[in-house]
């Protein structure tokens, strides 16, 4: 299950493809499943001292990801 905070625009471009655009607040730690992967085309991917798991990341656009203050584990 992907437990998130939408701040902007997100879509799901297949069944596999999740792309976004905006912002992206994670609020528990994540599992992605194994098939599913995120685009970032600009925005930050806020952590949140979450961990999160996914199969494939890719950042264009001037991505960021914010780890904050808290320790958190990106793989």
């Amino acid at each position: 299950m992907l437990c998130l905070l939408l701040c902007a625009f997100a879509t799901a471009t297949s069944a596999a493809t999740l792309t976004l655009t905006g912002n992206l607040s994670l609020v528990a730690d994540n599992d992605i499943d194994a098939s599913t992967d995120l685009q970032m085309d600009g925005g930050t991917l806020a952590l949140d001292g979450y961990n999160q798991s996914f199969t494939n990341l890719t950042l264009t656009a001037d991505s960021v990801i914010d780890f904050g203050d808290a320790d958190s584990i990106l793989t």
